[in-house]
């Protein structure tokens, strides 16, 4: 990959049940950054891309990865995992099933990575008042519980994202 010398490497992972938003929110935090390199890369009989991207937050230099797999030959998740330092988990505010399986999401990092990761639980398509089933009560319920953040946020609107990106490389220098 082509990473610089002096370039801060730390990687985010971005979990959560298939059609919760993650991949609008990943897009949505593109113009927060300076740079972006995307790497098509085969493995295993298995393809999977990996998205890099760079920016400078706090004077530092950090690069944010994101790994998108297709096929079921090799698992990259268990690679994923364990070099992790921060896990933003999304559900979909609009679907009861992707919040219930947060703590399987959790309880995963738990068990896969080789450190102690940082995470934050996200509750994605807040404008989506109507179709609301989530409480914002309820995701603050239960990541207190967990003793984790919990932020809400829209990638239609933009509503929180900036806040969520700032949160996550906030994170991630915590881990310094």
């Amino acid at each position: 990959m082509d990473l610089k010398p002096s370039l801060q490497w730390y990687q985010v992972i971005l979990l959560g049940d298939p059609y919760v938003g993650i991949t609008s929110f990943y897009n949505r935090c593109s113009k927060y950054e300076n740079k972006t390199n995307n790497h098509h890369i085969l493995v295993g009989g298995s393809d999977w891309v990996i998205y890099q991207k760079y920016f400078k937050f706090d004077g530092n230099d950090i690069s944010f990865y994101r790994w998108q797999t297709w096929g079921d030959r090799f698992d990259p998740y268990q690679i994923y995992y364990q070099s992790s330092d921060v896990a933003l988990i999304f559900f979909d505010l609009t679907n009861k099933f992707s919040f219930l399986s947060i703590k399987k999401w959790i309880e995963e990092v738990k068990e896969k990575a080789w450190k102690q990761v940082k995470t934050m639980i996200i509750g994605t398509k807040s404008d989506l008042t109507n179709e609301r089933v989530v409480s914002y009560e309820e995701g603050k319920s239960l990541a207190d519980e967990i003793g984790i953040m919990y932020l809400e946020v829209s990638s239609k609107t933009n509503k929180n994202i900036k806040i969520a990106f700032n949160i996550a490389a906030n994170l991630v220098m915590q881990k310094k």
